[in-house]
């Protein structure tokens, strides 16, 4: 536990990635809530050893590295220079156009758009992206899914294919918390080390996907399909 806990935290340090923090965070709050409360404790103190190991280790790190330490800096604080999270507004943007078109057309709502389906930036924050990225910014185009999955879920797949994702993503948690809470007693250690494993990679898997669009990542999609199934 301690081992995966480091290297999870360790990735997030060098990925200058501030959805994964989300996600961490929104894991260990799900571990805390579906383990047996006389084990909650120590599974605390673990993540604080491993916490403060880690920040220990990216203390030094900063000292060697000063770019990761500056990249960081400027992840969390670029927002209060140009007086809003570029990042933010940009997803808001993108999302904001699915919704409308979603809204706009009665087929694509039901059926959706199919993973050819064309995004642009839309709403009140296109000005404000404008005003950092000039004109040339405001004329982003993609395919799919975008950056926030559950809105892209709708657009490429519609209500109908998007819902029943979306109610087997919630089946497949509740099956494995179900799970673990009644087989913790009587299962082995290998066994609750491999269930907490599962079930947070799905949590993680799920919270990020109001951040990111999980699809696009090959080695995501592979890790919570062996999660599920297993």
């Amino acid at each position: 536990m301690i081992i995966a806990a480091m290297l999870s935290l360790g990735i997030i340090g060098i990925s200058v990635t501030r959805s994964y923090l989300v996600v961490f965070a929104t894991t260990v709050l799900f571990l805390l809530v579906i383990i047996p409360k006389k084990h909650a404790g120590t599974l605390m103190l673990r993540m604080a050893f491993s916490l403060g190991v880690l920040l220990a280790i990216l203390a030094l790190i900063s000292i060697s590295f000063p770019e990761v330490r500056e990249r960081w800096f400027m992840r969390i604080f670029t927002s209060s220079r140009a007086g809003f999270d570029l990042t933010g507004a940009t997803r808001i943007a993108e999302a904001t156009y699915q919704i409308q078109r979603l809204l706009q057309e009665p087929m694509g709502l039901f059926f959706g758009f199919g993973m050819r389906g064309e995004t642009h930036f839309a709403g009140e924050n296109v000005k404000l992206i404008q005003s950092v990225l000039g004109n040339k910014g405001i004329d982003y185009s993609a395919h799919g899914y975008g950056h926030i999955f559950y809105v892209g879920l709708f657009y490429v797949g519609g209500i109908f294919c998007g819902g029943i994702v979306l109610l087997s993503f919630i089946r497949t948690l509740i099956r494995s918390t179900v799970s673990v809470k009644s087989l913790w007693k009587s299962s082995s250690t290998d066994f609750r080390f491999a269930a907490l494993w599962g079930i947070s990679g799905t949590a993680g898997f799920l919270a990020y996907g109001f951040l990111g669009g999980t699809w696009g990542d090959r080695s995501t999609s592979f890790f919570f399909l062996v999660s599920a199934t297993g």
